[in-house]
Parts: structure tokens; sequence; C-alpha cells
């Protein structure tokens, strides 16, 4: 929304969506993603849509020079490639499933196209940066980290208002045809989190696409809340490890209580007489460092609600 007010040109990259890291050749599905979203906006004349055979062939290098004809077609305005669940590729290192090598073509690959003006914004999930930090200390030259000093980190926070309904629908416009109250049944569900945010609007997109349709209901959107109650469901593990200590009890007991509300909101009273083995200070710290990590919010003095209605909805039925 805000990039081509600037004079970039954007180009949403979900590595959810490109298969398996190890399986695929990622240099070739970013070039054919770009050439995919930017063609049907028409901004491309005469460049043509990737080869996939020429990728066989010095990957890396083939996409700097497919980035840098793209980027020479958009005159003065600059691509920037938002790249999504990058992390996939760290997980596949980090289980043996991808070879350390493509780090260092990624980072080639990179230093090569910025010095054209080439911009990227890679997102990655704080439980995997954690593991490679973890990974780091044992392996100090491992090639998954070194491309991480190619740019600035930034720790994300919640988006509001207006900038969650534009996550929400960006992504999504190619794919689905959605109603007003689509988005806002998504908003209450994945709360500003734009990891929810995504994980969600990608089960909706794969359900939707197993229809084999276009078109969003409200059954849809409340089918895929439903896949996100299992209890081995992943998606909520960057959450549940914050919850140390007595914050998992606690946490657990405001989830529950907070269903019987149509507000979601609980009070102190309420939360005190659930947990009569708390001491109250140490109550009202975890419950400040929750507030503090973006779990909670806090709407009022002496009440809390869940950032994300679909985290209280799981934790209520699983949490300890």
């Amino acid at each position: 929304h805000y990039l081509p007010e600037r004079n970039f040109t954007p180009v949403f990259v979900d590595f959810q969506l490109l298969g398996h890291p190890a399986q695929t050749n990622v240099f070739y599905q970013v070039a054919s993603n770009v050439y995919s979203s930017l063609s049907s906006e028409g901004r491309l004349d005469d460049v043509g849509a990737p080869l996939k055979s020429l990728f066989d062939d010095d990957p890396a290098r083939r996409l700097i020079d497919y980035l840098l004809h793209v980027q020479e077609a958009l005159g003065g305005r600059r691509l920037v490639l938002l790249m999504d669940e990058f992390s996939r590729t760290t997980d596949a290192y980090l289980q043996d499933e991808l070879e350390g090598s493509f780090f260092d073509r990624w980072r080639g690959m990179m230093h090569s196209t910025q010095r054209a003006g080439i911009g990227f914004v890679t997102v990655m999930q704080q439980q995997t940066c954690d593991s490679l930090v973890q990974h780091l200390q044992q392996n100090p030259n491992d090639p998954s980290w070194r491309l991480m000093d190619v740019g600035h980190r930034i720790h994300l926070r919640p988006l509001e208002g207006e900038d969650v309904r534009r996550l929400i629908e960006w992504p999504m416009r190619t794919h689905l045809d959605y109603a007003v109250e689509i988005v806002d049944g998504v908003a209450q569900l994945t709360g500003g989190s734009p990891f929810l945010i995504q994980a969600f609007c990608h089960n909706l997109v794969m359900h939707v696409a197993r229809q084999q349709r276009q078109q969003v209901s409200l059954d849809d959107v409340a089918s895929v809340r439903s896949e996100f109650m299992q209890p081995q469901d992943h998606t909520f593990a960057h959450m549940t490890e914050m919850l140390k200590g007595i914050s998992n009890h606690v946490a657990a007991t405001l989830a529950r209580l907070a269903d019987d509300n149509a507000d979601r909101q609980v009070s102190w009273a309420r939360l005190r007489a659930a947990l009569p083995g708390i001491a109250p200070d140490s109550l009202r710290m975890s419950l400040r460092t929750m507030t503090e990590q973006d779990i909670l919010l806090q709407p009022a003095p002496d009440r809390w609600q869940f950032a994300s209605l679909l985290f209280q909805q799981w934790l209520a039925v699983n949490g300890g």
C-alpha cells in the first residue's frame, strides 16, 4: 500500500506457496512469481516469462539477470521483493534437507541485485531466528547465518486497523473473491499478527482451491478456523514457547474464561477468583509480561483479552 506511493514496485513472494525448498528450484520460482505478479499489471513491457530450463544452470546468476532486466523495464521505479515465510529455507537446512550452498548463492544474488537498487524485505519467524542463533554458537561459519548480515533486522510489532485489512486483502486479491465481512472475520480471528494473518490466509486459499472455486463464504472461514484447533497444530508454537512458568497456566485459564464473555475480556476479579493459588503480584507480573509480548491486550484497567481470537480459542481447548 505505502510502497507504490514512494516510487517502489512491490512483489509479494510467499515461500509457503513455492513448494519444498529442497524439491524445487527456488531461484526460478521467485523469477516466475515476479513475472506473474507484474505482467498481470502490465508493467513488464517486452520482458517475457523466465524459461525454467535456463535456470538448471547457475540458477542464482539467472535470477540476477532476470531481476535486472525487470528493474530496467520499470524505468525509475525500484523493484522490491516482499518475501514471506523465508524461514522455510532455514527450517529445511536445519533438518538437513537443504544444502548450505543455497544460502551462499542466495546471499550473492542479494548483493548483486541490491547494487542495482533492487530491495528485499525478508520475513522470518522469531522462533526460527532464535534456533539459528543457537545453531550459530556451535557453527560460527554457518552459511545459513551469513546471509543475515545483508541489511538490517527489525522486530515486527502487531499491525493495527487498516494495515491489518490490507495485509489480509493484498496477497489474496489475485486468488480469491471475497466480501468485506470475510476480511472482518479473518481480522477478528488473527488480530494484528502478520504471521497468523499469513498462516490463516494461506490455509483459506488452499481450502477454497480444493473446492475448485474462488468465492469465499463465512462457512469457509469457519472451516479453516477449525483446522487450527487441533492439538498437534504447530502454528502457535512461537506463542506457547513464550509462556514460561506460571504464564502457561494463567494464559490457559484466561482463555477459558474469555470463552464465556461476548467481548472476550476477562476482569482482574474474575481471574483472581479462578486462580486462588497464585499470588497477586505474580499474577500481575505474568499478565504484564504477556501484554508486553503482544499475546494479550489490555483494553481497560484490570481487564485483559487475547490479541488473537484464534489463539485464545486454541488455548481454551488445548491449554494445560
